[in-house]
C-alpha cells in the first residue's frame, strides 16, 4: 500500500487581529518638535544597553548622571545638533503653513469649532500662531524648550521645574536691578573722600552681599509662592466667569423658550380673535333682520284699509 502523505499549511501569522480597529492614517501633520542636546545624548547612550536587563528608570538615571559629568566641550556637539534641528524645524513649520492641506485642516477645525460652540483653543493645531522669527507658542524661553502641541506646553508651565526656573529669572532681574542701582550710587561718591570711608562702604557691601547669597533660596521660595498663587487666582477667576458663562446660557435658553411660548400664544390668541370677530358679524347681520320685523307689520297695516275701499266702492257700483 502507498501512503499519501498530507501536507498541512500553517497558516500566517499576517493580517490585522480580530476586535482591533485600525486607525485611519493621518495625513499632512505637523513636523515633530526638535530634540533637546540631552535628548540626543540620551538616545544615543541608550543605544548600547538594548542588550542590559537593567529597567528604564535606571538606565535613565545612568545617562543623566553621565551628561550632568560632561564638560560644557563634550556637550557642545550634542547642543550644535539641536540648535540644528531647531533652525530645520522652523523652516519646516513655515513650509507647512504655506501648504493648502494645512488651510484645508485649519478651515475644517474652525468649522467643527464654531458648529460646537467651542471657544477654547485647545483642539487647534500647535503651528497656528506661529511666527517668522520664533515660535513663541511652542518654545519656553525660561527652560530653553521645544513642545511639539500647546497641551505640552501647558502643562510644563505649570510643573514645578518651570515655575522653579521662572523664580530664579526674577531674582536675577531684581538682583541685577539692585546692582545698577548701586552702580550708580558708588559712582555719585566724590573722589575726595578718605580712604577709611572707602574701606567701610567695600565692607559694607561684602555684608550686603553675603545677606543677599544667604537670602537667595528665601526669596526663591517666595518668588514661587506667589507664581502659584497668581496662578490659583487666576483658575479661580477663570473658574468664576465660566460658571457666570453658562449661568448666562442657561438664562438666555429660558428667555428664548418662554418667547417661543409667547409667540405660540399670540397667534393663538389672533386665531380666537377673527373667530369671535365672524361671530359678530353674524349677530350683527340676525339683529338687523330682527330689527326689521315690525316694520313690514306696519306696512302691512297701512296697506289693509285700502283694499277695503276699493272692495266698498266696486259693490256699489
Amino acid at each position: 500500500m502507498m501512503l499519501q502523505q498530507v501536507v498541512i499549511k500553517k497558516k500566517g501569522r499576517g493580517g490585522w487581529p480580530k476586535g482591533r480597529k485600525r486607525k485611519p492614517e493621518l495625513l499632512n501633520l505637523p513636523p515633530k518638535a526638535p530634540l533637546t542636546g540631552y535628548n540626543l545624548y540620551t538616545n544615543e547612550q541608550r543605544s548600547f544597553f538594548k542588550d542590559s536587563s537593567l529597567k528604564f528608570y535606571e538606565i535613565t538615571k545612568i545617562v543623566g548622571n553621565r551628561w550632568s559629568s560632561l564638560t560644557l566641550e563634550e556637550k557642545k556637539p550634542y547642543l550644535d545638533r539641536a540648535e540644528e534641528e531647531k533652525r530645520q524645524y522652523k523652516e519646516a513649520v513655515k513650509q507647512y503653513r504655506q501648504s493648502e492641506a494645512y488651510r484645508a485642516y485649519l478651515n475644517k477645525k474652525r468649522r467643527k469649532r464654531l458648529q460646537n460652540n467651542v471657544l477654547s483653543e485647545s483642539d487647534m493645531d500647535a503651528t497656528d500662531d506661529f511666527d517668522e522669527e520664533d515660535n513663541e507658542e511652542l518654545y519656553c524661553r525660561t527652560c530653553d524648550q521645544w513642545f511639539h502641541s500647546l497641551h505640552n506646553k501647558r502643562e510644563h508651565l505649570q510643573a514645578k521645574k518651570h515655575l522653579t526656573s521662572l523664580a530664579g529669572d526674577i531674582y536675577r532681574e531684581l538682583s541685577d536691578i539692585e546692582s545698577s542701582t548701586g552702580q550708580a550710587e558708588t559712582s555719585t561718591v566724590s573722589m575726595d573722600e578718605s580712604s577709611l570711608e572707602g574701606l567701610s562702604f567695600t565692607a559694607n557691601t561684602a555684608n550686603i552681599e553675603s545677606d543677599c547669597s544667604n537670602s537667595t533660596n528665601v526669596s526663591i521660595y517666595e518668588a514661587m509662592s506667589k507664581v502659584t498663587s497668581l496662578v490659583q487666582k487666576r483658575e479661580t477667576e477663570i473658574r468664576a466667569l465660566t460658571l457666570q458663562q453658562q449661568e448666562a446660557i442657561q438664562e438666555q435658553t429660558a428667555l428664548y423658550r418662554q418667547f417661543n411660548q409667547l409667540n405660540e400664544r399670540e397667534s393663538v390668541l389672533q386665531k380666537e380673535l377673527a373667530q369671535k370677530r365672524d361671530k359678530e358679524r353674524e349677530l350683527e347681520s340676525i339683529v338687523f333682520q330682527l330689527w326689521q320685523v315690525p316694520s313690514l307689520f306696519v306696512m302691512a297695516k297701512f296697506d289693509t284699509p285700502d283694499q277695503t275701499s276699493t272692495d266698498f266702492s266696486e259693490g256699489f257700483s
